[in-house]
């Protein structure tokens, strides 16, 4: 009696034991791809953000040069120079000299006669989308001389007209203290007693401009010649 309890006893805790066990869950193996953030894609280096404005490592344009002056059509000679549309007989001891500037298609050195300065210059222009402007180029001309006695410019120049063969030229003669600038207006210094014969060549190419500029004395010494430089235009064929 006592050992059929015992059994009993016994299987009624293997029972128990295999009530109160629990199965554990099999662990997945793991994932050969390993598992990272995902990443905006990369900014391409010429993109542009939704507001034009360049967006990521870019980098900004290089400036466009500024295009040189077309002097293809200009050709020196000893006895003219051919430009676009025009061309003018050269003086005698007017010194050809390479172009050296914005927009110059021409140049000359008038020497000193005296050998005691300052030589002249004449620098040719050409400036086709000025045509019609010609009261504006006289007023700028005006302006870069002033006079001793504080008159104005424009009532100490003399002016002049004349032309030939399809060519007109307006020409101004004016003195005093040319004011200081580029190339174009004498340099960098105030030029005290100083004198400019400047020209509008009008043409069907044109206009060009043609500017004699130098000490008083060394214009008059070739103030006969530029004059009959300019009367000399001719238009091309």
């Amino acid at each position: 009696m006592n050992w059929v309890v015992f059994v009993s006893i016994a299987g009624f805790g293997v029972l128990a034991a295999g009530c109160d066990k629990k199965e554990k869950p099999t662990p997945r193996p793991p994932s050969s791809t390993p598992i990272t953030p995902q990443s905006a894609p990369p900014i391409p280096r010429n993109a542009t953000s939704p507001h034009g404005k360049p967006a990521g490592n870019t980098k900004a344009p290089e400036p466009k040069p500024m295009p040189e002056v077309d002097t293809s059509g200009v050709k020196m000679s000893d006895k003219r120079t051919i430009l676009t549309g025009v061309s003018f007989a050269n003086p005698d001891g007017w010194i050809g000299e390479k172009p050296v500037g914005m927009s110059r298609v021409a140049q000359f050195r008038l020497p000193n006669a005296d050998n005691d300065g300052e030589d002249a210059q004449v620098v040719v222009t050409h400036f086709p989308g000025m045509k019609g402007m010609d009261d504006a180029n006289l007023v700028r001309w005006y302006g870069q001389f002033t006079q001793p006695d504080g008159r104005p410019s424009a009532s100490a120049a003399f002016r002049s007209v004349f032309g030939q063969g399809g060519v007109s030229i307006t020409l101004i003669d004016i003195s005093g203290t040319m004011g200081a600038g580029g190339p174009m207006m004498g340099g960098g210094t105030d030029k005290p007693n100083y004198r400019m014969l400047a020209a509008i060549v009008d043409h069907g190419k044109g206009p060009h401009f043609v500017k004699i500029t130098g000490p008083v004395a060394v214009v008059e010494q070739w103030k006969a010649s530029a004059v009959a430089f300019l009367k000399s235009a001719k238009v091309n064929e």
